[in-house]
Protein backbone atom coordinates (compact mmCIF):
# COMPACT_ATOMS: atom_id res chain seq x y z
CA UNK A 1 0.00 0.00 0.00
CA UNK A 2 2.86 2.56 0.71
CA UNK A 3 4.14 2.59 -3.11
CA UNK A 4 0.23 2.40 -4.42
CA UNK A 5 0.45 5.78 -1.77
CA UNK A 6 3.34 7.55 -3.14
CA UNK A 7 2.11 6.97 -6.96
CA UNK A 8 -1.43 8.02 -5.82
CA UNK A 9 0.09 11.16 -4.62
CA UNK A 10 2.04 11.78 -7.85
CA UNK A 11 -0.61 11.66 -10.03
CA UNK A 12 -2.78 14.11 -7.81
CA UNK A 13 -0.67 16.05 -7.45
CA UNK A 14 0.17 16.67 -11.05
CA UNK A 15 -3.13 16.84 -11.75
CA UNK A 16 -3.77 19.83 -9.16
CA UNK A 17 -0.82 21.22 -11.05
CA UNK A 18 -2.24 21.04 -14.00
CA UNK A 19 -5.48 22.82 -13.10
CA UNK A 20 -3.97 25.53 -11.19
CA UNK A 21 -1.27 26.58 -13.66
CA UNK A 22 -3.60 27.23 -15.96
CA UNK A 23 -5.82 29.32 -13.68
CA UNK A 24 -3.15 31.25 -12.60
CA UNK A 25 -2.20 32.04 -16.61
CA UNK A 26 -5.48 32.95 -16.62
CA UNK A 27 -5.80 35.58 -13.91
CA UNK A 28 -2.36 36.78 -15.22
CA UNK A 29 -4.22 37.81 -18.48
CA UNK A 30 -6.66 39.59 -16.50
CA UNK A 31 -9.50 37.39 -16.00
CA UNK A 32 -11.74 37.30 -12.90
CA UNK A 33 -11.32 34.45 -10.47
CA UNK A 34 -14.67 32.83 -11.41
CA UNK A 35 -13.86 33.47 -15.32
CA UNK A 36 -10.40 32.25 -14.82
CA UNK A 37 -11.71 29.05 -12.58
CA UNK A 38 -14.20 28.33 -14.91
CA UNK A 39 -11.83 28.15 -17.91
CA UNK A 40 -9.45 25.95 -16.04
CA UNK A 41 -11.67 23.20 -15.14
CA UNK A 42 -13.08 23.31 -18.30
CA UNK A 43 -9.91 23.14 -20.57
CA UNK A 44 -8.35 20.81 -17.96
CA UNK A 45 -10.79 18.20 -17.61
CA UNK A 46 -9.84 16.32 -20.66
CA UNK A 47 -6.02 15.90 -19.93
CA UNK A 48 -7.07 15.17 -16.06
CA UNK A 49 -9.50 12.92 -16.97
CA UNK A 50 -7.30 11.32 -19.63
CA UNK A 51 -4.50 10.45 -16.89
CA UNK A 52 -6.84 9.42 -14.10
CA UNK A 53 -8.96 7.20 -16.77
CA UNK A 54 -5.65 5.32 -18.22
CA UNK A 55 -4.04 4.46 -15.36
CA UNK A 56 -7.56 3.14 -13.50
CA UNK A 57 -7.90 1.21 -16.80
CA UNK A 58 -4.22 -0.26 -16.54
CA UNK A 59 -4.52 -1.20 -13.47
CA UNK A 60 -7.95 -2.75 -13.32
CA UNK A 61 -6.81 -6.10 -14.71
CA UNK A 62 -4.27 -6.42 -11.41
CA UNK A 63 -6.76 -5.17 -9.02
CA UNK A 64 -8.97 -7.81 -10.43
CA UNK A 65 -6.69 -11.05 -10.65
CA UNK A 66 -6.43 -11.63 -14.01
CA UNK A 67 -2.67 -10.40 -14.76
CA UNK A 68 0.60 -11.91 -14.21
CA UNK A 69 1.82 -11.11 -10.49
CA UNK A 70 -1.52 -10.13 -10.27
CA UNK A 71 -1.26 -11.30 -6.23
CA UNK A 72 1.87 -9.18 -5.37
CA UNK A 73 0.58 -6.18 -7.05
CA UNK A 74 -3.36 -6.24 -6.54
CA UNK A 75 -3.23 -3.77 -3.15
CA UNK A 76 -1.31 -1.68 -4.98
CA UNK A 77 -3.07 -1.16 -8.15
CA UNK A 78 -6.86 -1.83 -5.35
CA UNK A 79 -5.18 1.48 -3.38
CA UNK A 80 -4.37 3.58 -6.90
CA UNK A 81 -7.63 3.19 -8.39
CA UNK A 82 -9.92 4.16 -5.61
CA UNK A 83 -7.16 6.88 -4.54
CA UNK A 84 -7.55 8.36 -8.51
CA UNK A 85 -11.29 8.20 -8.23
CA UNK A 86 -11.18 10.30 -5.21
CA UNK A 87 -8.46 12.48 -6.14
CA UNK A 88 -9.61 13.04 -9.59
CA UNK A 89 -13.17 14.21 -8.21
CA UNK A 90 -11.00 16.58 -5.27
CA UNK A 91 -9.08 18.03 -8.03
CA UNK A 92 -11.92 19.28 -10.18
CA UNK A 93 -14.65 19.82 -7.31
CA UNK A 94 -12.74 20.69 -3.98
CA UNK A 95 -9.53 22.55 -5.34
CA UNK A 96 -11.62 25.16 -7.26
CA UNK A 97 -14.03 25.94 -4.76
CA UNK A 98 -11.12 25.97 -2.42
CA UNK A 99 -9.22 28.47 -4.79
CA UNK A 100 -12.56 30.49 -4.64
CA UNK A 101 -13.25 30.62 -0.81
CA UNK A 102 -9.42 31.23 -0.45
CA UNK A 103 -9.45 34.41 -2.74
CA UNK A 104 -12.48 35.50 -1.37
CA UNK A 105 -11.32 35.73 1.69
CA UNK A 106 -8.53 38.06 0.22
CA UNK A 107 -10.13 40.80 -0.83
Amino acid sequence: MGAGAITLAGISVNNAIVLMDYFNRARLSGKSVDESLLNACSIRLRPILMTALTTIFALVPIAVGAGSGSSVFQPFAITVIGGLITATFATLIVVPILTTLIRAQQK
